[in-house]
């Protein structure tokens, strides 16, 4: 029986967890995706996860910074990925009785999604709770789907619309069609 989506004072409590442990940890940290949309402003949907970009100088393993952090918060539990094949495990949050959020852990660098590392004091803070968010130039630039899509890839390299991947992302900012406008002509 799939669970009932979210509500977003759940998403924010597990952000916070998730954000206070790793700092706790000794590491800086920001949220990213969907959680990070949702801090910014974009209220179209609750996100039904959070992302977590941990910016680790000692080169850890994602999934060491997934035991450490369920090491110390008993919320935290984790489960081996749905491919038999894979060697990850799947971190998640028990938000309540039968209701669960999944935390993904990510790491600056070019692997998976290219996210920049990005110091403390260059990421963006929520005025209320102190959420630290990823810039939001960067977010917008970084913001397609979590996992790459390889059939996505192929029709990029097929020579298909390089705007392909955003297609599935809901818009975070409504940009004027700059080539047709006037402002972009060089008259104002």
């Amino acid at each position: 029986m799939p669970q009932e989506p979210l509500q977003s004072s759940e998403i924010t409590r597990v952000a916070k967890a998730a954000v206070e442990v790793v700092q706790e940890l000794g590491f800086t940290c920001c949220l990213f995706g969907s959680a990070a949309c949702w801090y910014y402003g974009m209220r179209n949907r609750v996100p039904n996860d959070v992302d977590l970009v941990v910016m680790d100088d000692e080169h850890f393993d994602t999934e060491v910074i997934k035991r450490l952090i369920v090491g110390r918060n008993s919320n935290f539990y984790l489960v081996p990925a749905r491919n038999p094949h894979d060697t990850f495990k799947v971190l998640w949050y028990r938000v309540g009785p039968r209701k669960k959020c999944k935390v993904d852990i990510l790491l600056p660098g070019p692997e998976l999604l290219s996210i920049p590392y990005i110091a403390a004091e260059n990421l963006h803070y929520t005025r209320n709770s102190g959420m630290p968010l990823l810039p939001f130039l960067t977010l917008v630039l970084l913001k397609k789907p979590g996992k790459p899509d390889p059939q996505i890839r192929s029709r990029i390299f097929a020579g298909q619309r390089l705007w392909e991947p955003f297609r599935q992302t809901p818009p975070i900012v409504n940009f004027p069609a700059l080539p047709t406008s006037t402002w972009a002509r060089g008259q104002r």
